[in-house]
């Protein structure tokens, strides 16, 4: 589902999620929106939160200035392109 901003109406987006690999550590995922033209492959870790969101974020760590990890917007260059802003 998605909602758009400007209307507040609510419209079903398809979208699939197929596990490629996994490990103890992460596991990466292909993640398709048709209606987007997107799609990428997606990095999650033990927890099921992006590492990795080619064309939307990374998540980066510096241990100085954060006491957990923190996603970074605009990083990362997935094939197809991110969704568009409403």
């Amino acid at each position: 589902m998605r909602v758009r901003a400007a209307t507040a109406e609510v419209e079903r987006l398809e979208q699939t999620y197929e596990r490629l690999t996994d490990d103890h550590n992460a596991s990466r995922f292909r993640y398709d929106a048709p209606a987007f033209e997107f799609e990428c492959e997606l990095l999650v870790d033990s927890a099921g939160f992006a590492l990795d969101y080619p064309g939307i974020a990374s998540r980066v760590f510096h241990p100085g200035l954060h006491s957990t990890p923190r996603p970074v917007v605009g990083a990362g260059g997935g094939r197809g392109r991110p969704p568009p802003k409403p």
